[in-house]
């Protein structure tokens, strides 16, 4: 458990850059501890990982945390930590959402983002469904072992609040409208093997304005959590890449 307000940092507090991550609907900023220590040392950049409010505690904490709480975090997160450096985010999941709208009103240098819901597909997208589950406060992940063992000893809940579809849904209507307004070279990393987001990237660019230093990255697992995939490490080395690329960085 972390108390409200944890902020795990990563590297020297005096780099000439900053980047933040931040985390899914209940997962943690454990999963991004060796992303962080890999961009603070190959990038001179210093790194926050946040705790999301509501997190970090136990699952019924979530549940008066709306939409906006999590906007207004990560803005005041950008405003804070950056302290006038230059910044990339990177978001995981619903943290991507998070960090697609806050990058609207300070632009970073870049964004990268992995397994964004976008667009939501049937049966995700479906009012139905979701004024269905948000009846239901708690209910229990459906997950194989093979989702939830390599987190174990970490930040992460077995039950999601009933109200998550809403949240999805209200995060795809405002990046509907909103994306058009991106002005940064964007990363999308996605699976193969997710029905609800394998066709991220397509969606994601038709929409944001172009950029030469615009990525797709592809990644062949069916797992959500792909900090705790064997491709791991290839998914590291691409968001640094990216980024470095970005700040301008490469060859340096």
């Amino acid at each position: 458990m972390y108390p409200p307000g944890t902020v795990h940092r990563y590297g020297n507090p005096d780099a000439p850059r900053v980047v933040i991550l931040l985390h899914g609907y209940t997962g943690g900023p454990d999963e991004f501890r060796d992303l962080a220590e890999r961009i603070a040392l190959r990038l001179d950049a210093y790194v926050h990982v946040p705790l999301l409010p509501g997190h970090g505690t136990r699952p019924k904490d979530l549940l008066p945390i709306s939409h906006d709480d999590f906007l207004a975090f990560a803005h005041t997160c950008i405003n804070t930590l950056t302290d006038n450096r230059p910044y990339a985010i990177f978001g995981h999941s619903f943290g991507a959402y998070i960090a697609l709208e806050a990058a609207l009103e300070k632009s970073p240098v870049a964004i990268s983002f992995s397994v964004l819901p976008f667009p939501l597909r049937m049966p995700f997208s479906s009012p139905w469904l979701a004024s269905f589950f948000a009846r239901i406060p708690l209910w229990r992940k459906v997950f194989p072992p093979s989702s939830w063992k390599p987190r174990e000893g970490h930040v992460y809940y077995r039950y999601m609040p009933g109200k998550a579809f809403l949240l999805a849904q209200k995060a795809n209507r405002t990046l509907e409208t909103q994306l058009p307004h991106l002005n940064c070279p964007v990363q999308v990393i996605h699976t193969q093997g997710e029905l609800a987001i394998r066709k991220s990237a397509e969606a994601i660019f038709a929409l944001v304005p172009s950029h030469p230093l615009h990525d797709t990255v592809f990644i062949d697992s069916p797992l959500h959590s792909i900090f705790y995939t064997k491709e791991r490490d290839v998914i590291m080395d691409h968001v640094v890449s990216f980024f470095a690329r970005a700040f301008d960085l490469e060859g340096k």
